[in-house]
């Protein structure tokens, strides 16, 4: 934790560095930072910067009484609403670089329009004065790729992960699916150029994290029961993985939530044919099998009803019909057998046709099936 009070008077040591031609930003090095690489830029706009900070008034008075030195914050150079003289300050620091920064009340704040109060334990800070703060510059790095860095795009994706991965645990659905869509768009815009480049190693870690993405926006959206934009994530994905277990599964489960019960328990089944102990996709194709026997049932049910509201002349046509192709199916198109008088090979009788019942017997979803029949 801070001190309360630190005797800046070492600062009256150390050559003054202004950064703006008014002096409202000072800088007083106190550890030299690492030499930059050829090519290599100091921090600029777009830039992400890892610092710890230290906050001081004039008299050596701790800003942020309560808050930990050895923290680690991140900014992003000129774009985080934040003090302004910082953004300044580190845009002028080098690699592992220490110094102190004197910053006047006109770069504190990008434009406040208030007068500013860093926390409730700053005490009474007079907005004429300046403040001084220590920055240590720990790492910083370009938030534009460049078209061929995989590793700041792995980078990216590892990063959309975790946080999707936070949000998802708080049941924030939608903003956890946001993070993901945009390394999504990431892997959409991948160049060309480099996914030629690629070794077998790195192929496999970018088919990693597709899936990974795809699949966990997929099931961001199947939480919020949007079936048919989680099917299309995990159609996408699957363009990538054609054999990922977790996208098969839940490309099943959208079907099943749409209530196309055939294609969802054919998904289970391919998920069974690579992963045959997976108790979950068995569970989903017997739940499969109920949801289809009970549509069967109300599909009956409904037809039952409707043969009933038919006009006479409608329903015997419709049994005539019925009749012909019942007998041509089972052999018995000659009139002379007589099918009213004998069970056809279904066990379906032309009594029971004229009742409405043309349903078969055997089809473990008759309603009719176990009932008696008038032969």
């Amino acid at each position: 934790m801070n001190s309360d009070i630190l005797d800046l008077s070492f600062l009256n040591k150390i050559d003054p560095n202004p950064l703006v031609p008014d002096k409202g930003v000072i800088k007083y090095l106190i550890k030299p930072g690492e030499p930059l690489n050829p090519g290599q830029k100091l921090p600029q706009k777009g830039f992400k910067a890892y610092i710890k900070l230290e906050g001081r008034k004039v008299d050596g008075t701790s800003l942020d009484k309560n808050k930990n030195i050895n923290e680690i914050r991140k900014i992003n150079l000129f774009a985080d609403k934040y003090i302004e003289g910082i953004h300044i300050a580190v845009a002028s620091m080098k690699k592992n670089e220490t110094a102190w920064f004197k910053i006047e009340p006109k770069y504190h704040f990008f434009g406040a329009s208030t007068d500013f109060s860093l926390n409730e334990d700053s005490g009474s800070i007079n907005k004429n004065d300046p403040l001084l703060y220590k920055i240590e510059l720990l790492d910083y790095k370009s938030t534009t790729l460049d078209p061929m860095d995989f590793e700041g795009r792995i980078e990216r994706f590892e990063e959309s992960r975790e946080k999707g991965k936070e949000l998802f645990a708080a049941k924030n659905f939608a903003e956890a699916y946001e993070m993901y869509v945009r390394s999504i768009h990431l892997i959409r815009n991948f160049p060309n150029n480099l996914r030629e480049s690629l070794n077998e190693e790195q192929k496999d870690k970018l088919k990693y994290y597709c899936t990974i993405l795809f699949a966990n926006s997929a099931l961001c959206k199947i939480n919020i029961k949007a079936w048919y934009d989680a099917l299309k994530l995990c159609e996408e994905g699957l363009k990538i993985n054609p054999i990922d277990v977790k996208l098969l599964y839940r490309k099943a489960q959208c079907h099943l939530g749409v209530c196309e019960f055939l294609k969802a328990k054919e998904g289970f089944l391919k998920v069974l044919e690579i992963d045959h102990l997976n108790l979950e996709a068995k569970k989903q194709i017997e739940t499969c099998e109920e949801k289809e026997k009970e549509g069967k049932i109300k599909e009956k049910k409904i037809y039952a009803d409707i043969f009933k509201k038919m006009p006479e002349e409608e329903k015997k046509e419709g049994l005539e019909k019925k009749k012909k192709e019942f007998l041509v199916e089972n052999g018995k198109d000659n009139e002379t057998d007589s099918p009213e008088k004998k069970p056809n090979l279904k066990g379906i009788s032309i009594n029971e046709l004229e009742k409405g019942i043309i349903i078969d017997a055997n089809d473990p979803s008759n309603i009719f099936s176990n009932e008696e029949r008038d032969d």
